[in-house]
């Protein structure tokens, strides 16, 4: 289980670029690469222009994974609902923790930070007593261990629970069905009109045959 978690946490992070604009918060320059774009579900992008759902939507962080894999950069955030949503996916037992500085996955009494690529095989309640357990899996990133200690060392609280998560994952499968129907419907449309052409062209033939055929027989009477 211990090799399957790590090697879930550095796949993710290998799949994933960090990118903050303004030191390591989220601001409003931001949204171009945070809100939904048009090309993620054209319908949730409408959507992000009414005032009721720009808040979420300018800052709309995927909870299935193919979705946010595909668009191929996120936060901490992110990528671990990335991780959960795949151990989820397999009956693994995961829960996502935050802390103002940081958030992620513990699994098993294993930590998965995929925003890093670091997996420490420990739980998240020895390295709060203890944060100087993580230096040693942290060490390629000197210059933010001091953050990650204290982030460590802080109070972790679960970002939602498993309800939560299936619930916006039901939203996200809903719109990805929706957005289909649109132009299956302009399709569909499109093959009548094209049948109702044809028929009338036949007909259109058929009203110019019948006067020659009348014409013909009379000649020949």
């Amino acid at each position: 289980m211990q090799a399957y978690l790590e090697r879930l946490t550095t796949a993710v992070a290998g799949g994933m670029v960090h990118y903050w604009t303004e030191g390591d918060r989220w601001a409003a320059a931001d949204v171009p690469y945070t809100r939904i774009g048009a090309f993620d579900n054209y319908l949730l992008w409408m959507l992000s222009f009414r005032p009721e759902y720009r808040e979420n939507l300018r800052n709309y962080e995927f909870v299935t994974p193919r979705k946010a894999l595909d668009r191929g950069y996120g936060f901490c955030s992110q990528v671990s609902k990335i991780v959960y949503s795949v151990l989820a996916d397999q009956g693994i037992e995961a829960t996502i923790y935050s802390a103002p500085e940081h958030t992620v996955v513990e699994s098993n009494g294993n930590i998965l930070d995929s925003d890093y690529g670091v997996f420490v095989p420990h739980s998240l309640e020895d390295v709060q007593q203890d944060p100087s357990i993580i230096d040693t899996y942290y060490a390629q990133f000197g210059p933010m261990l001091p953050l990650l200690r204290r982030a460590y060392g802080q109070a972790w609280q679960p970002l939602g629970t498993a309800k939560d998560f299936n619930d916006v994952r039901a939203y996200e499968a809903k719109f990805e069905r929706l957005k289909w129907v649109p132009p299956l419907a302009l399709l569909a449309a499109g093959v009548l009109l094209a049948a109702i052409g044809m028929v009338l062209r036949h007909h259109e033939r058929l009203a110019r045959l019948v006067p020659l055929w009348v014409r013909r027989t009379a000649r020949s009477i």
